[in-house]
């Protein structure tokens, strides 16, 4: 089932080549996230204006339990990614986003169904620009705006803030859909969903322990504090 292995770290979110890749925009990370400390400490009046904003137009009634689960999974998570654009990315630079998650696989991280209605909500609130997806030409893209881009433009909150979400699959297996080329174009690689074995069970436990180190160290790029990152080992079908 699995041949020539590939170390990579975690940058995508899994969908290998995209339009994206060679532009100025990023690719949603739906693994990048913030801690609750650093979330209260940082931007913590622009969550709870959030939480008020998304209750008001529910009419008033609380957020049910799994609902406001999957919101406090997905704020961070825009948070992040919106940090990494800023303080990665050139000016004009847009998060781009996958909006429908419809395919649970081992690959995909949960709670992440409300997603569509947060960004609604956090642009209704003009926290963020949201552009539009065109049928076959581009996805759904946002940036910060206004308050929000000002909270996560300060000294204070670095890159090195940004952890990496629990869950997340590091043993990963490529292949190329049935149909290679469209229009002459090669598609790219997918990732497939597979059943865990005894080799791939220890593959995980040895990839585990070196990342556990990873995370015990502080890394810097020219002075700078990077984004934690997982390393993932990927075969190719």
């Amino acid at each position: 089932m699995m041949q020539q292995p590939e170390d990579d770290p975690l940058g995508d979110d899994g969908e290998g080549e995209t339009d994206h890749l060679f532009s100025r925009d990023l690719m949603f990370d739906s693994w990048a996230t913030l801690s609750e400390d650093t979330m209260e400490r940082h931007v913590g009046d622009i969550v709870l204006q959030f939480y008020v904003a998304l209750i008001d137009a529910r009419d008033g009634k609380p957020l049910r339990a799994e609902v406001s689960w999957g919101v406090g999974e997905i704020v961070p998570t825009i948070i992040a990614n919106l940090m990494l654009l800023l303080k990665a990315r050139p000016e004009g630079a847009r998060l781009v986003l996958q909006m429908e998650h419809s395919a649970v696989t081992r690959y995909e991280r949960h709670g992440l169904r409300q997603l569509p209605e947060v960004v609604d909500t956090m642009a209704a609130l003009g926290l963020i620009i949201k552009h539009r997806a065109v049928f076959k030409q581009r996805r759904t893209a946002i940036e910060a705006a206004s308050e929000l881009k000002e909270a996560l433009l300060r000294d204070a909150l670095a890159l090195g803030d940004i952890v990496r979400a629990s869950g997340e699959e590091i043993i990963q297996v490529t292949a190329r859909p049935a149909i290679k080329r469209i229009g002459g174009k090669k598609l790219p690689k997918v990732l497939v969903d597979y059943e865990d074995t005894e080799q791939s069970i220890g593959l995980r436990r040895e990839l585990d322990d070196i990342n556990r180190f990873l995370s015990s160290r502080s890394i810097t790029l020219r002075g700078n504090s990077m984004p934690a990152f997982r390393l993932v080992r990927r075969f190719r079908s």
